[in-house]
């Protein structure tokens, strides 16, 4: 899956040894553990990169989900962007055929 491929290239660049245990923690589980949908499944990909500083602020403006000493909050830019750079969505009804690329955009189609 692409975002898991992304994800395992962002964890690299962090030295997880530095972070508090329970993120050490959740960087684990999160490497075990599979999570999302089957990329079968997805339909779009949409490139939010334009918007990451957005994005990184609201996941800092929510503390009780994600840390001020998070391993996501931790990422270098070119790290974040290539784990959050692109949003995936599932549209229901409209699956995409077998080999078809991402539809880019959620106002298509």
């Amino acid at each position: 899956d692409e975002f898991e491929v992304e994800l395992e290239q962002a964890a690299e660049g962090v030295d997880g040894a530095d972070l508090p245990e329970a993120e050490q923690e959740r960087m684990r589980r999160a490497a075990e553990e599979t999570f999302g949908s089957p990329e079968e499944l997805i339909t779009h990909a949409v490139d939010v990169t334009s918007v990451l500083a957005r994005k990184r602020a609201a996941m800092q403006a929510h503390a009780s989900q994600i840390g001020a000493d998070s391993f996501f909050l931790a990422m270098a830019e070119e790290a974040f962007a290539g784990a959050f750079g692109t949003e995936w969505f599932i549209a229901r009804g409209a699956p995409r055929a077998p080999g078809e690329p991402f539809t880019s955009s959620l106002f298509v189609g």
